[in-house]
């Protein structure tokens, strides 16, 4: 009986030993490296929590162009007169980890005045952008952050690929991956190619309780933002899709949320704002021409009437 109690203390011994050394190089390979926004896909690395910003972005890829390439976040900053932490995600983030994202960022002490979510219908109707994105793979460790994705209820193997990503070669020689500028243009607009690109952001279909499921990060956007006082515009970024088949059900949500904090929501819908093919360099994301032009005669005009 001894022994066996000798043996279970000695096996506790050593898991907590274990666990502290697996703690420690966590903090040591997977801090963040300083870099700029335009270099890395990581919010932690491209970007400095504990600085102070003016403008703070959500959404999906429509959104994280805007500072992914320099001239693309140097034209947005300098036409807002501001500094801009820009939060929205690749490959269509959903709203469930850019909720958590600005979680993060808030409770670091981030104060921005306008909190800008870029809502992109298809991320309400699918699991995939939301419960499956592979941000944990390419964004740096925070300890915080990862209590924070357990408790906006991430699957646990989601957390778990969030530390183990961090002990891989990948992440070890990872180099920055600078973005400059992207002039190249949308070329023709054929049907085929739309209803190719909306049944590609479609493929789970458009069901109400995922809908349901998903809107309801709005809501904490909405609570959060107010509690740390800043405005939060909720924003269709302008593409050549024309709405897609989820928007008039997010209309119809986002009115009814924005007519209950009138005091502190706006929305604005910029879907058919650029129809230039010459502005983007795809069906649905800005080249630098469309970013400098999105940036200085919509968004900030837009953002100077709010306050």
């Amino acid at each position: 009986m001894l022994r066996m109690k000798k043996l279970v203390i000695r096996l506790a011994l050593f898991g907590a030993i274990n666990a502290a050394v697996a703690c420690v190089l966590l903090a040591v390979l997977g801090a963040p490296r300083v870099l700029d926004p335009w270099e890395t896909d990581s919010v932690f690395e491209g970007f400095r929590l504990d600085e102070s910003y003016d403008v703070v972005i959500l959404g999906t890829s429509r959104a994280y162009t805007l500072s992914r390439f320099r001239d693309n976040h140097q034209a947005l900053e300098k036409s807002l007169g501001g500094r801009v932490l820009n939060l929205a995600m690749p490959a269509g983030g959903g709203i469930k980890p850019s909720a958590a994202y600005l979680g993060e960022a808030l409770a670091a002490g981030v104060r921005p005045k306008h909190i800008i979510v870029a809502a992109d219908p298809f991320v309400f109707f699918a699991e995939g952008p939301n419960e499956r994105h592979k941000f944990v793979e390419y964004e740096a460790f925070r300890f915080s952050f990862a209590a924070r994705l357990a408790s906006y209820g991430f699957d646990w193997r989601r957390v778990f690929s969030y530390a183990r990503s961090k002990f891989t070669s990948a992440w070890w020689f990872r180099q920055p991956e600078p973005l400059l500028r992207h002039d190249r243009q949308a070329g023709e607009i054929t049907e085929e190619r739309l209803r190719g690109r909306i049944e590609s952001l479609f493929l789970e279909g458009m069901k109400e309780a995922t809908f349901q499921r998903y809107a309801a990060y709005l809501e904490q956007v909405v609570d959060v933002a107010q509690a740390a006082g800043a405005r939060v515009d909720f924003v269709h970024m302008p593409t050549l899709l024309g709405h897609e088949p989820g928007y008039p059900r997010l209309r119809e949500y986002l009115d009814d949320l924005v007519q209950r904090h009138a005091d502190t929501c706006t929305y604005h819908d910029w879907t058919d704002a650029m129809r230039d093919p010459a502005y983007f360099y795809d069906l649905d994301h800005l080249n630098a021409a469309g970013a400098a032009h999105f940036a200085t005669e919509i968004l900030t005009p837009a953002l100077r009437a709010a306050i």
